[in-house]
């Protein structure tokens, strides 16, 4: 009965999005609408004509899609996007995500569980840990930026079979002698001996790393590598005991090893950490591969821009909703007025876990005496180093608010690699709900002087809801949201005190083996305390994660016939000025969900990538990562004169531009504008020695666009050859999204200058033969074509794609063999 309380793990999540799935309605506001739903959708219209997703014609002039690692395409529960697309289409794969983003919180809240059972927590702690960390703020806020929770919830897992492999690997060194000196043949042979020990932990590991790398964010990822080493290096270096082993030997001050020894072991386990993420790289190669050659063409390629980098950088003030979420509002409500966004500084994990972690830390920071065993040695230990972590976390996501992260940035590798640095608070809510199962070791009905304390904490919590709902009430020169939040944390408090002085009559849990007991004696009161947790989290995400009825994905927007008589074969495109009033100023407001107005009207003004639903050509791109000598073209047209913003345009292939206008019917205007084909012949070709060279000859306006290709890396003989009264005839014969062909007839020499982005991987073929594809324009592609006619074949065939796919099924296929190896060892060894 009293394992049963885990259930609300499960149900917890679902009753959260209930309102989302339960009424036929998806998630949409954000990334859902602007990136997820698109693009998953495209993949799988791609794969259903026997197409491998590589290329998304659609957006950003011909972007990379399955080398954009958010799309997780390979993601093994993402296929399940696939199927029901193919059943029941675009509306069931929208419905879809809500169901899925509360199964990865629920895999969250059980990987946190097997976490804490493996350290010996009871059953109670278990279960408010797994929901402390599986109903955070941290992940519910942010269920919606679907990679980010899909990734998350592998953290406890990757952490849980770490300590599994400390914990088979330490003994395999303990039994060496002592004072026997470790050289280079022995320190081989005990790590030949523990990888050979701890193998099925290290499949285990490498499949659970692969679903993690698959999933999708690598900033998530990058960042749960990270703490896993921390925590291995802590259980070695403090020898914590295998909560398994009750003879206790190991941690107490008798037994410690030589820290000589200790470092044998720390590098040990790290290589057999690194030997299972060389294999997870490897299983996974099908989408890593590809996304290193598109991150090294990337805006990213060297590192993330200061100010970019550093904008999303935790709001000291919101310390505060450690206690009460809503202090500053919260945009389901309409009311946030904090700094930035909610989401991004959501770190709300329940107001009891909290003070169970307060708890914890309070009484693993005072002196204590060890007892025999080292189980409160241990114990202690463990909660010192996450309150290690808990301090690391938030001084590394303060970013720009101390002068500790820009230094870092500036120096130390890899804290360039990301933006949003808040989003290292994922240690500390880590940290937080493994201190708040700890805290329940500690937590027992108080006596004498505590008691008179808990009535007194009572009493004021009382005092303050009382007077924050008055003033809530009555005063509204007041923040609305302060007061509603201070109240509601009046309420809790109410609760928790109510709660405490109801708690089971025992000494201080802090032995594992007494630990199991917790609350075994008072069914329900531990299964009051556990739904009390459950409430207070689905009330603190109620809302978070906005639903839409499905005709927002299933109808056509309504402005796309007028788009799409007007765009002919070219491109529409919205000025960065525009496209961010539209997105952010109007739609997308981190104040409120609610815009004011029908949400149709977002579909109607076609941001990016919302154009894929009604198969229009866009030369915005709304992902994530993107070519860097894209973000470079669309900062100078920014910057950009009318005469050379004409130029660009042109060159872009655009026939509509999007513009904010009021007093059109949807709030913009559709202005068309005449531009190139975006398959042309040109007939002169001007070298550029550098690509800032090509850009500042086309922003000259020296050049003339239509008989002129500025090219890069190009025979000089091929350009002596220009004709400017030349004519060549162009005929598109096939255009699809891996694939062009093109029939040209030209009375000389010329080039085939295409609007579409270079790119590597790309190929091309004249009358069979192959040919070089040069840089155009800065950004665009050309090929050299002789007089005459000739049929000119461009395919797109990354070779970082087909290698991965090679690399990632030889890699499974060995792991499979492996696997089935060591079932028949099992089964002979136990016949």
């Amino acid at each position: 009965m009293l394992r049963s309380k885990l259930i609300l793990i499960v149900l917890a999540p679902f009753i959260l999005l209930a309102p989302v799935y339960l009424t036929g309605r998806a998630l949409f506001w954000g990334t859902p609408g602007t990136q997820f739903v698109p693009w998953r959708d495209y993949a799988w219209e791609m794969f259903r004509t026997g197409q491998i997703p590589l290329l998304n014609p659609l957006i950003g002039m011909g972007a990379p899609l399955i080398a954009n690692y958010q799309s997780a395409v390979f993601y093994p529960p993402n296929w399940l996007y696939f199927l029901i697309d193919e059943i029941a289409g675009i509306g069931a794969l929208a419905w879809l995500q809500a169901p899925l983003v509360a199964a990865h919180l629920v895999l969250a809240g059980f990987g946190m569980v097997f976490l804490t059972r493996r350290l010996d927590f009871g059953v109670l702690s278990q279960c408010i840990s797994g929901l402390a960390f599986g109903l955070s703020g941290y992940l519910v806020s942010r269920a919606g930026f679907l990679s980010i929770n899909s990734t998350v919830a592998w953290l406890p897992w990757v952490v849980l079979i770490g300590t599994n492999l400390i914990f088979e690997v330490m003994p395999v060194w303990s039994v060496t002698p002592r004072n026997e000196p470790l050289g280079n043949r022995l320190f081989l042979k005990q790590v030949y001996r523990s990888a050979n020990i701890s193998i099925i932990s290290m499949l285990k590991l490498s499949l659970v790393l692969g679903m993690m790398l698959f999933a999708g964010h690598a900033q998530t990822s990058w960042y749960t590598l990270v703490l896993v080493l921390i925590w291995c290096g802590f259980l070695i270096f403090s020898q914590i005991n295998d909560p398994k082993d009750r003879k206790g030997g190991g941690s107490s001050q008798n037994h410690k090893l030589p820290f000589r020894k200790l470092v044998y072991i720390f590098l040990a386990v790290v290589f057999i950490l690194g030997l299972s993420l060389i294999t997870a790289i490897a299983i996974t190669s099908i989408q890593i591969f590809p996304t290193i050659e598109y991150l090294l063409e990337s805006q990213r390629a060297s590192q993330v821009d200061f100010e970019a980098g550093l904008s999303y950088s935790f709001w000291p003030w919101r310390f505060l909703t450690l206690v009460a979420p809503d202090m500053f509002g919260n945009p389901a409500k309409g009311d946030y007025w904090g700094y930035a966004n909610y989401w991004e500084d959501a770190v709300y994990i329940g107001l009891l876990p909290f003070v169970l972690a307060i708890i914890a830390i309070w009484n693993g920071l005072k002196r204590a005496r060890f007892d025999r065993d080292g189980s409160l040695t241990s114990r202690r230990m463990l909660i010192k180093f996450l309150f290690g972590v808990i301090v690391l976390s938030f001084i590394l996501a303060l970013g720009k608010n101390t002068p500790i992260f820009p230094w870092l940035y500036r120096y130390v590798p890899t804290f360039d690699m990301f933006n949003a640095p808040t989003r290292f608070s994922l240690w500390a809510v880590f940290a937080l709900s493994l201190l708040a199962g700890i805290g329940v070791e500690y937590w027992n009905r108080p006596t004498n002087r505590p008691l008179y304390w808990t009535r007194l904490g009572l009493a004021g919590a009382f005092a303050i809801m009382l007077g924050a709902g008055i003033a809530w009430i009555s005063m509204g020169d007041i923040s609305p949201s302060f007061l509603r939040a201070t109240t509601i944390a009046g309420a809790w408090l109410i609760v928790i005190g109510v709660l405490t002085l109801s708690a089971p009559k025992t000494q201080t849990m802090i032995n594992e083996r007494e630990a199991q007991n917790v609350g075994s004696g008072y069914p329900i009161w531990s299964w009051l305390v556990c739904s009390f947790v459950a409430l207070d989290l689905v009330i603190s995400g109620w809302g978070l994660n906005p639903g839409i009825d499905l005709d927002f994905y299933t109808l056509e927007a309504p402005t796309t016939s007028k788009i799409r008589e007007e765009i002919g074969d070219g491109r529409l495109f919205i000025p960065y000025d525009d496209e961010y009033s539209i997105k952010f100023d109007r739609f997308f407001k981190f104040q409120t969900f609610d815009p004011g107005e029908d949400w149709v009207n977002l579909r109607a003004v076609q941001l990016p990538n919302l154009s894929m639903f009604d198969n229009l050509h866009a030369a915005n791109n709304f992902d994530p990562i993107v070519p860097g000598r894209f973000a470079v073209w669309m900062d100078h047209y920014r910057e950009s004169t009318h005469e050379k913003r004409a130029i660009m345009l042109n060159l872009m292939g655009v026939n509509v531009v999007e513009e904010v206008d009021f007093d059109s019917p949807y709030g913009v205007e559709f202005v068309q504008y005449e531009s190139m084909s975006r398959i042309r012949w040109i007939p002169c070709g001007v070298l550029a020695s550098s690509g800032e060279n090509a850009l500042e000859l086309i922003l000259s306006e020296m050049l003339d666009i239509h008989s002129e290709v500025v090219l890069e890396d190009v025979q000089p003989i091929l350009l002596t050859q220009c004709d400017r009264s030349a004519s060549g005839r162009v005929d598109v014969e096939f255009e699809g999204a891996h694939e062009i062909r093109i029939s040209v007839n030209a009375d000389k020499p010329g080039f085939i200058n295409l609007s579409n982005v270079w790119y590597p991987g790309w190929l091309a073929e004249i009358d069979d033969k192959p040919t070089k594809i040069f840089r155009a324009n800065y950004l665009f592609s050309a090929v050299a074509v002789p007089d005459g006619t000739h049929e000119l074949r461009l395919v797109y065939k990354p070779s970082s794609f087909y290698v991965g796919a090679m690399v990632s099924l030889v890699s499974t296929f060995g792991m499979v063999l492996l696997i089935i190896y060591l079932i028949r060892k099992y089964r002979l060894k136990k016949e």
